[in-house]
């Protein structure tokens, strides 16, 4: 297995004089992005509790929706990492490669997320506000390390279904998560920098770190397919 730093720097090597498309595909996940925020930003400032449930239900509806740009991106960036200089539209093909596989495991990716909104339901208390984010950060730790490559597997392959990419990535991943977790974790400095360039920079940023993972379940990939059965 490669270290991460040998990962980074074969997808720079990728992006030498081939930024443009990738970064557009980038801006694309981005804007939809922003898009979502201003959707959510009159339930925000609202008060009472059915805005807040409307403003939870709606924001999970665009965040399952926006997973399928997502997926248009990984199956994008697949192409791309295979030297098959894709066009930057391909990445709505994945909207014709039954989406409702990637709407299912966008389900089970962002179900975590909705724990912290639990404390709508129980006393107003510091106490199970922390335990209730806790629990979120836990489950999102342990779910998203194991079902990491699912949306690799679902972009290379349009028979598979949404529970068998899970389940293999699962194990795929085994003696993997802490190597993936320092991956992610070295690009926080990345982020730090774009985000302080008035997010100018995460426009270069993004399709850097998405790539990275590319190459990582590529990288993986190879390693299952060339061991013995």
């Amino acid at each position: 297995m490669r270290p991460k730093t040998d990962l980074k720097a074969y997808v720079r090597s990728r992006l030498t004089g081939q930024w443009t498309r990738p970064v557009l595909v980038a801006g694309i996940c981005l804007t939809a992005d922003m898009l979502h925020m201003a959707v959510l930003l009159p339930f925000s400032v609202a008060s009472g509790p059915l805005p807040t449930v409307i403003g939870i239900v709606v924001s999970f509806i665009l965040s399952l929706l926006g997973y399928l740009l997502v997926a248009g991106q990984a199956s994008y960036h697949l192409a791309f990492l295979r030297g098959r200089e894709p066009a930057i539209l391909d990445m709505f093909r994945i909207f014709r490669q039954q989406p409702d596989r990637f709407l299912i495991l966008g389900f089970f990716w962002f179900l975590p997320e909705l724990i912290p909104n639990l404390s709508v339901l129980l006393p107003d208390s510091w106490i199970s506000r922390i335990l209730l984010y806790a629990v979120s950060i836990l489950l999102i730790a342990i779910l998203r390390t194991h079902w990491a490559l699912a949306l690799y597997l679902l972009a290379d392959d349009p028979g598979l279904g949404a529970f068998k990419a899970m389940r293999m990535s699962a194990a795929f991943m085994k003696r993997q998560k802490l190597r993936l977790l320092c991956l992610v974790l070295s690009f926080i400095g990345y982020y730090i920098l774009g985000i302080l360039s008035v997010g100018i920079g995460l426009i270069f940023v993004y399709p850097y770190f998405h790539l990275t993972l590319a190459v990582f379940y590529l990288e993986i990939l190879s390693r299952v397919s060339a061991s013995p059965a």
